[in-house]
């Protein structure tokens, strides 16, 4: 049977030891994660993209950038407010590798 590389091993070859590539992904992937709790947040809620950035005093289009990794500002604020308007609380935590 051959073994078959991993997506992180396909990713590391094309990417090789670029620093600031490897810092990309990684701010992608975060973004990527804050859309998905942003979306679900939201759908939970019960608001469509423009009730929610009426919450938080920006457009629909941001709600929509926010949620599709797109956004270009601080993505993790905006969660945040996200989170106090829908009175939840983010939660951050460091796991060991593996967790």
């Amino acid at each position: 049977m051959t073994n078959i590389p991993s997506v992180n091993d396909i990713i590391k070859s094309l990417v090789g030891d670029d620093p600031e590539i490897q810092d990309y992904l990684t701010e992608m992937s975060l973004n990527s994660k804050i859309g998905e709790l942003i979306y679900t947040a939201r759908i939970k809620a019960n608001l469509s993209q423009e009730e929610l950035g009426k919450l938080i005093s920006v457009s629909g289009e941001i709600i929509d950038d926010l949620e599709l990794a797109d956004y270009e500002g601080n993505a993790l604020l905006m969660l945040q407010k996200i989170a106090d308007v829908l009175e939840q609380k983010v939660k951050l935590e460091l796991l060991s590798v593996g967790t």
